[in-house]
């Protein structure tokens, strides 16, 4: 197992401290980069971010032949380190703790760091790993020249997320959340070469730590909330939502859902409450409705082959529901749709 330090949040100095196990890819500009690891290694990529003087991000899509660890500290400032798995999962061991704890696959995990303490990473062997660390230096260690200059939205925003690690070492390990996913893909495994590429990937970068953030903000309001299932009960949960998305044509009645997963009608709602803040029904008819503004942006299928493709059957349902969530008629949005790219 070898270590790679990860101090400074300069792009050249984040590429220096991977070289042993990376060499440069591709180019898209000073503050993005795309790099290959090594043979002797494993295989696949890592991306270095940089959207500011206080962020960056590190994109791993990778799988390592050795344990490998990336030790992240700062010698001077106080840091906050955003991990999240999109597939795959993680040990970790934070400031002085002994034993390593796991970060699970889509779990919210967030880290406040004060100077000189080490959050350790460690990717397994043979384990395929895509994962996000956005990593955020907080504003005691920004300098502010004029305190007079008026903050734009962005650095307010900051402030009052960095005024919660002000002093202390922070370790948080929340519960699944698949909303960052949603962002997690446009940051993992895509190639940025236009300056449309490079807005969409800030804007992820940014949507990344607000929705964690809230995720946190949530688990904190309810208290300690317990989970309602196993572990394990957990897994096959969200094992059947990538059943569901992938096959939202067919039939997912509850009772098709609870004999492919082995659990009862109510652990499979509260599965889905508490991973997804909705009901079964409602995930499968938002997804459903997903589905179906893809298909008119991307087909020239009408509405009843879009009906058929989603797994409904009555077209004035779908009418109706399509109507409800996206303000406008599906037969609007197939004659146009742009429509749909306002709502």
């Amino acid at each position: 197992m070898s270590d790679i330090h990860i101090i400074s949040n300069d792009t050249e100095d984040i590429i220096d401290s991977l070289s042993i196990i990376s060499q440069k890819n591709n180019f898209a500009s000073e503050n993005y980069i795309d790099l290959s690891l090594r043979k002797n290694f494993g295989a696949g990529h890592i991306s270095v971010i940089r959207i500011s003087d206080s962020i960056f991000s590190l994109n791993f899509d990778l799988v390592f032949g050795n344990d490998q660890n990336f030790i992240f500290e700062d010698r001077l400032t106080h840091t906050i380190d955003f991990v999240y798995c999109l597939e795959g999962h993680l040990k970790q061991k934070f400031c002085y703790r002994s034993s390593l704890e796991t970060i699970e696959f889509r779990q919210n995990s967030i880290f406040g760091r004060t100077p000189k303490t080490r959050n350790t990473l460690t990717f397994l062997k043979d384990v395929p790993i895509k994962a996000c660390v956005v990593v955020l230096k907080t504003s005691t260690g920004l300098l502010i020249v004029d305190q007079n200059i008026k903050k734009n939205i962005r650095e307010v925003a900051l402030q009052e997320l960095s005024d919660n690690f002000e002093n202390n070492n922070f370790s948080y390990l929340g519960r699944i959340s698949f909303k960052p996913a949603i962002y997690a893909k446009e940051l993992i495994g895509q190639e940025k070469k236009t300056s449309a590429d490079l807005l969409f990937t800030e804007a992820a970068i940014l949507n990344m730590l607000a929705t964690q953030w809230r995720e946190h903000q949530k688990d904190s309001l309810d208290e300690g909330l317990e989970v309602p299932l196993k572990p394990s009960e957990l897994d096959k949960v969200a094992a059947l939502e990538k059943f569901i998305s992938s096959n939202i044509a067919e039939n997912l009645s509850v009772n098709r859902l609870v004999n492919l997963t082995g659990l009862n009608p109510a652990k499979l709602q509260l599965g889905f409450n508490y991973l997804f803040n909705k009901t079964i029904s409602v995930y499968i008819k938002d997804k459903r409705l997903d589905k179906a503004a893809e298909l008119i942006r991307e087909t020239d299928y009408n509405v009843s082959e879009i009906v058929y493709s989603v797994g409904l059957s009555s077209r004035s349902y779908f009418t109706k529901i399509f109507k409800n969530r996206f303000g406008v008629l599906p037969s609007e949005c197939i004659s146009d749709p742009n429509l749909l790219m306002v709502v």
